[in-house]
């Protein structure tokens, strides 16, 4: 019974995985603004839970959605100069090889680099970086629906999590069947990743 348990919550989680790890990452790193409210509001956790979130949604994640269809319609928009002939990496990329000649070339000669095979490895890496931005757009257009309701489904995760985290924490805590200094040293390095993941996003 304990093992069907765990399939079947396993099967459970698969589907949500995502809001749920970014919700408690997201609560780890806003958990000091979270407190910091609560401190102002004399001790009432819901109402400073639900402050927290709506500080990270205006002024985190609408800001974060905006920037990233900005850089998806510039990345749509230089697809499409580039297919269409309008732009020319390589001959962008060869004008600016030819403003620095002949020194420039010559000083690259001399240590054994090939400015042409140069060229032609970023203009294909141009080319390959805004179609990876043309996949991202259709995968985004594609599933809209399900990212609309991961990403509220992690606002309304991220309410209790900043509100309950710290008990939620004790009884994990408790459960986890190791000794205590491996404990504190799992969550520290879980908590260090989580962060720099998100920053790094």
């Amino acid at each position: 019974m304990a093992i069907g348990a765990t399939v079947a919550l396993a099967k459970v989680l698969g589907v949500v995985w995502q809001p749920i790890f970014w919700a408690i990452v997201i609560g780890i790193l806003f958990h000091p603004l979270m407190k910091w409210i609560d401190s102002r509001l004399s001790g009432r956790p819901s109402l400073a839970g639900a402050l927290t979130v709506l500080a990270i949604f205006v002024f985190v994640q609408i800001p974060a959605l905006l920037l990233g269809s900005m850089v998806i319609r510039e990345g749509m928009s230089l697809y499409t100069r580039i297919q269409s002939g309008a732009v020319d990496p390589g001959a962008e990329l060869l004008r600016l090889e030819n403003l620095f000649q002949p020194e420039l070339g010559q000083l690259m000669t001399g240590i054994g680099i090939d400015l042409g095979a140069i060229t032609e490895k970023l203009q294909s890496a141009i080319l390959r970086s805004s179609e990876f931005v043309l996949s991202l757009f259709l995968s985004a257009g594609q599933n809209a629906a399900a990212f609309l309701i991961n990403f509220f489904l992690m606002l309304y995760l991220l309410f209790f999590i900043l509100r309950d985290g710290e008990d939620m924490y004790r009884q994990v805590f408790r459960a986890e069947p190791l000794p205590t200094n491996q404990k504190q040293l799992l969550f520290k390095k879980f908590a260090d990743v989580s962060i720099a993941t998100l920053n790094s996003t």
